[in-house]
């Protein structure tokens, strides 16, 4: 148990680090997918900070996603690996123009290995899949993501592909619905006034879910997570206490297999 205590302590110490590195530049993507609900969240802090220990824990990843080390976590910034590797970010002004890419170029056989975090996720139609994805100060800190929605979408067609920002229209929400970015439960210990913040603290991810349809045929689904931080409502950037955020949209893609 002392050693399960150290292990989660020294990884809200490097969660402190990465979002003070972090808070100023909003990044979000989906960590870890994974029917078990208590894998994707009670288990966070091993594949956010286990480096290469984490490898493989979770059921699925993204494509390209190379897990996040211990010197990852100490450096997440503008332009390092992850970013270069995983970060899709599309400016507000970019999203709307015709041909703007989704995902990272790559090509299928690249997308997964089969081993550690080159695993695609495999479910049976009707099977609930949960999703981490983290707030980085969004939630707690800067509240600029508190009411902003992220959807999850699809063609509903296997060996196809979303590939545009112009193809992620309402028919392709695979629940018929975008989400709050807040779930109501994730977000930093502390707010930007150093006081708690009543949220479920520093090693815990934001989670979502989603379900393949009763009924959907075999094969190999792309799917595609995106979250837009900015105010749809204005179309402009969010203005609050805290000062003024967003302006880009962010996503993850990543393939399903369904038995």
């Amino acid at each position: 148990m002392r050693a399960v205590a150290s292990t989660i302590s020294t990884a809200v110490a490097v969660f402190a680090v990465l979002l003070l590195r972090h808070f100023a530049v909003a990044h979000s993507w989906i960590e870890c997918l994974d029917p078990n609900y208590s894998r994707v969240y009670t288990e966070a802090y091993k594949y956010a900070f286990g480096g290469p220990g984490g490898a493989g824990l979770c059921a699925g990843y993204s494509y390209n996603y190379p897990g996040r080390g211990s010197a990852a976590a100490a450096a997440i910034t503008e332009g390092n690996a992850e970013d270069a590797l995983l970060l899709v970010k599309i400016l507000k002004d970019t999203f709307p123009q015709p041909a703007t890419p989704l995902c990272k170029p790559n090509t299928a056989a690249s997308r997964y290995t089969g081993q550690g975090y080159g695993k695609r996720l495999s479910v049976t139609p009707g099977t609930p899949v949960f999703f981490s994805y983290m707030p980085n100060g969004h939630v707690a800190k800067d509240e600029s993501a508190r009411g902003t929605l992220y959807g999850v979408y699809w063609t509903a067609q296997a060996g196809s592909q979303l590939s545009f920002t112009t193809d992620l229209t309402d028919d392709k929400l695979l629940d018929g619905a975008r989400h709050n970015f807040d779930d109501g439960n994730c977000g930093q210990t502390l707010n930007t006034a150093g006081a708690p913040s009543g949220r479920a603290g520093d090693a815990f991810p934001c989670v979502g879910s989603f379900t393949i349809p009763a009924g959907t045929a075999p094969g190999v689904y792309s799917l595609v997570w995106g979250w837009k931080h900015w105010d749809e409502a204005t179309g402009g950037l969010i203005v609050n206490a805290h000062g003024t955020f967003g302006g880009a949209y962010y996503g993850s893609c990543f393939d399903v297999e369904v038995s």
